[in-house]
């Protein structure tokens, strides 16, 4: 069997060395962690769609992995840091949104690129944004609404913006051109009625703090502290989840009221879903909360009942950044990592 992966890491005797990413058959009682690439790679997002999975990186642009040749190919935006992606999948092909910040002193032609051609090329899609401030305007998070068809919400580094014609033309919803922060961390929207937005920002004097608009971003409302990134549950809509330093919080009643979903976890950078599980991925043994360079820890719990299992993990992988359910791999999640790549864990069934 040929491999079309850069390396496999085993845990609890799962899948056999090599592994080809396409044919794995992982037994239905044990983890499999396969490495799907850039071993040595900051990845800050990854979307899988169109038959391709993108990931945005610190220094590499967005990367692109083709699922049917298992090939590489870098797509551009290597002048910063891609911080997120976000897909339209309304659309055919699936339009895919990249959003920039700097390392530095970098200047970019847009905050927010598009690709309408699965990753051949990119367009700046910031209404002229940057433009209008000396090339220096960035996005943290992008977010396409799956409710409102051609709306996608931007952070910036202490505003939200939103646009009603898939980018072309953005408002502030949120804050101002002269608001600054350390950034939107996240942005979430909740299936209605009423459509709820939800998103994750820090001032510049902190902490981490959770707003909330129920009049598709008319009036915000600041409702909790401390969460970083958040996720609507599929499976119940009253339910967010929201990721912190110091663990796992949940919501009952969309987004008014939080609290932590057990404890015993730090350092939680995303959570995901997959059946009744939640999953929370972490970037553990930092010197200092917050600095990078921690170690992969990932977590499994059931959605109901907070009882947190440690997981297994390959050795001397990087600490978590983001994790996404792969649509195409079985009962797979896609992990990011803070300079280890790209993995699929292959969930124990």
């Amino acid at each position: 069997m040929s491999s079309r992966i850069s390396s496999v890491v085993l845990m609890a005797g799962a899948c056999s060395t090599p592994l080809d990413v396409l044919t794995c058959e992982v037994d239905q009682h044990v983890e499999c962690y396969e490495l799907l690439g850039l071993p040595e790679s900051h990845v800050h997002a990854v979307v899988e769609v169109g038959g391709y999975v993108f990931v945005a990186t610190r220094t590499q642009g967005v990367q692109r992995y083709e699922i049917e040749t298992g090939e590489w190919r870098a797509t551009g935006l290597d002048h910063a840091i891609v911080k997120t992606l976000a897909a339209d999948r309304s659309k055919t092909p699936p339009r895919v949104f990249a959003g920039v910040i700097p390392v530095a002193g970098e200047t970019t032609d847009a905050a927010v690129f598009r690709t309408d051609n699965l990753g051949a090329s990119w367009e700046g899609s910031d209404g002229g944004l940057a433009a209008q401030q000396d090339d220096r305007f960035w996005a943290w998070p992008v977010h396409v609404d799956p409710q409102v068809p051609g709306r996608v919400w931007m952070g910036e580094s202490y505003s939200i913006l939103r646009s009603d014609d898939s980018g072309i033309t953005w408002d502030y919803s949120f804050g101002s051109a002269d608001s600054f922060g350390q950034g939107v961390h996240s942005i979430a929207t909740l299936t209605g009625p009423p459509s709820v937005v939800v998103a994750s920002a820090t001032s510049a004097l902190g902490p981490p703090l959770v707003i909330r608009s129920e009049d598709e971003g008319s009036t915000w409302a600041v409702t909790s502290f401390r969460i970083v990134a958040l996720r609507e549950d599929l499976y119940e809509p009253t339910l967010v989840w929201g990721a912190s330093e110091v663990g796992v919080y949940r919501s009952r009643d969309r987004g008014h009221e939080w609290e932590l979903f057990g404890d015993g976890i730090r350092g939680v950078r995303d959570v995901v879903f997959m059946g009744d599980r939640v999953f929370a991925l972490t970037a553990e043994d930092r010197a200092f909360p917050g600095l990078p360079f921690g170690k992969l820890g990932v977590y499994a719990s059931p959605r109901f009942e907070s009882n947190w299992r440690h997981l297994k993990v390959p050795e001397g992988v990087s600490g978590g950044t983001v994790v996404e359910l792969s649509t195409y791999w079985t009962e797979t999640l896609m992990i990011g990592t803070e300079g280890s790549g790209v993995w699929l864990y292959h969930v124990a069934r």
